[in-house]
């Protein structure tokens, strides 16, 4: 039986918004907010790159949530994230490399990203921490953890670790499915459930 302090996590709300120019910066509303839980295992959408859905690990979601500055002084970060957009790296060795890291029992959900292909292989990386932590934990965790997969040859795009950097979730465009709306590419990971101690 899974307990309760293993998934605490799937309760953390974190700010969403639909790609890298969606903002309320300007309207002064908070971002939706949906739970971890709620984002874990999600089928890829389809829609439009410059439309993906995507998320913050941070509790802060008011309307300036976007701002690196304003997340750095009041976010609480809820999960480290990775982004591999070149290697063409395989899945198995992904998730040998985050299990060597996180361990055995931690929650820990992979998925190609939209442009990837069989001939080019791209992932992000999503493992919720135990209890939110402020930027300077987070952001000193996310540099380890790509120091990590760098030194096993796995290049990192570092900008995920950058306080309100957007985090796209599961999405395979319309122009990379077939005739029937199948996913050209599209290949997964998820298990665990205990979230990361920092």
């Amino acid at each position: 039986m899974t307990s309760k302090a293993h998934s605490s996590w799937r309760g953390q709300v974190v700010p969403t918004f639909t790609g890298k120019y969606d903002t309320n910066i300007k309207t002064g509303e908070d971002y939706d907010g949906r739970t971890l839980g709620d984002l874990w295992g999600m089928a890829p959408k389809s829609v439009p790159k410059a439309n993906a859905p995507a998320f913050i690990p941070s509790t802060y979601i008011a309307f300036d949530a976007r701002n690196h500055a304003v997340q750095r002084g009041r976010g609480q970060f809820v999960a480290l994230t990775g982004d591999i957009d070149k290697g063409n790296v395989p899945l198995v060795d992904i998730i040998t490399h985050t299990r060597v890291l996180f361990g055995s029992e931690a929650a820990i959900f992979i998925y190609s990203t939209g442009s990837a292909t069989p001939q080019d292989k791209r992932w992000r990386i999503i493992a919720p921490l135990m209890e939110p932590v402020p930027f300077e934990r987070w952001n000193e965790a996310q540099e380890a953890v790509s120091n990590y997969m760098e030194a096993n040859g796995v290049p990192m795009d570092r900008s995920l670790a950058k306080a309100g950097q957007p985090v796209f979730l599961p999405n395979v465009p319309p122009d990379r499915r077939d005739q029937h709306g199948q996913p050209n590419f599209y290949e997964t990971y998820i298990a665990g459930e205990r979230g990361i101690a920092l």
